[in-house]
């Protein structure tokens, strides 16, 4: 069996849960994982650092459809991937030739027939292409297979109880490949992965100094208005967050116009991205603080600051939606608490800015 079985993932051989791989969403995490393996490098935060801003998208009649990142994450300087769209066998067949050579392999399939992953429904779940074959499907990562089996690494969390360990690894599993064909029948999309080696040898800090100065922008950063809806940034997006908590426009247990799950699910799983960013970033900052100077420790306080409300904010609705509960006037002061802690970290990250930023790398 590949060398790419016994490495270490989510979970250290110690038994250890690794902080780092859980910031990474599920598409950075596998690039994390192919990037590791081909250069040895290890928690790059400033290679999957960003802005952590984020905005509020209300629809049309002012209702609730998510607090979501306000930019997307890009290191193209870096990362390359070559899309292949495909399905079946012989998209199989083209994955093993990756996996005999060695490679880390990044691909998507209908994720509700994958039996060990947590959203799976049935292995004859209705297929419908136009929405489960999209642009934002979940992210798998293959390790290696057989004859009868795939290799694979998942987050432990996305895990369910059909999870099949492989060398009782809590997040690398085997999967049949006959049962996994449910899936792959419907579509099979991989990516070859290119490590930009000239990329990895610029300097790296420019990427923090780029993700403060798009934080900066998109805190003054005006409301978008259009037919489907309306967009508010930084300091508003809570203030008419809070507001849709107060006037029904955001209810914990109703239905999402935008996803298959509750807004209050959505609310919890998107503050989570923007937690893992606040952190990211911090972490960055903290291991780069010779960029910042006299600025770092106020730098470091009020991120952790906001950090930590945000954190707090998830784990409440975490345990709202288990307990069925609907009142969020307790989320109400935590995300106010959260504002508070991103103002005092833009007035510091301005100053900064002015004095020595845009000449710091």
């Amino acid at each position: 069996m590949n060398a790419n079985l016994s490495k270490e993932y989510y979970v250290r051989h110690d038994g250890v849960f690794d902080d780092f791989v859980p910031q990474l969403n599920c598409f950075q995490a596998a690039l994390y994982f192919v990037l590791r393996a081909k250069t040895g490098m290890s928690r790059p935060y400033e290679l999957f650092v960003q802005d952590p801003s984020y905005c509020l998208n209300l629809d049309a009649e002012g209702r609730y459809r998510e607090l979501r990142l306000a930019e997307r994450w890009q290191c193209f300087e870096v990362f390359q991937t070559h899309d292949v769209k495909g399905q079946g066998d012989a998209t199989m067949a083209e994955i093993e030739a990756m996996l005999d050579a060695g490679d880390i392999v990044i691909f998507e399939t209908f994720l509700n027939r994958v039996p060990h992953m947590r959203d799976f429904l049935a292995l004859d779940f209705p297929f419908q292409p136009e929405m489960h074959n999209t642009p934002h499907n979940h992210i798998f990562v293959a390790l290696g297979y057989s004859d009868t089996h795939l290799y694979y690494v998942e987050a432990p969390f996305l895990l369910n109880a059909n999870h099949v360990p492989y060398n009782n690894s809590p997040c690398v599993g085997m999967i049949e490949k006959s049962v996994l064909r449910h899936a792959t029948d419907c579509f099979l999309n991989y990516r070859r992965v290119e490590i930009k080696e000239d990329g990895l040898r610029q300097n790296l800090q420019t990427r923090v100094v780029n993700a403060i100065r798009s934080l900066l922008d998109n805190a003054v950063r005006p409301v978008k208005e259009s037919p489907e809806g309306v967009i508010y940034y930084g300091a508003e997006a809570i203030d008419q967050l809070v507001e849709c908590c107060r006037n029904g426009a955001f209810a914990m247990k109703r239905s999402s116009t935008l996803y298959q799950t509750s807004e209050g699910e959505v609310l919890e799983w998107k503050l989570g991205n923007v937690r893992q960013q606040k952190t990211l970033l911090h972490w960055s900052i903290e291991k780069n603080q010779e960029l910042f100077g006299d600025y770092a420790p106020g730098l470091l306080k009020s991120l952790k600051e906001t950090l930590d409300a945000c954190q707090m904010t998830a784990s409440k609705l975490r345990l709202m939606l288990l307990k069925k509960q609907e009142d969020t006037t307790a989320v109400q002061g935590m995300l106010l608490r959260m504002k508070e802690g991103d103002l005092r970290f833009q007035e510091l990250a301005e100053r900064w800015y002015a004095l020595a930023g845009a000449t710091a790398v």
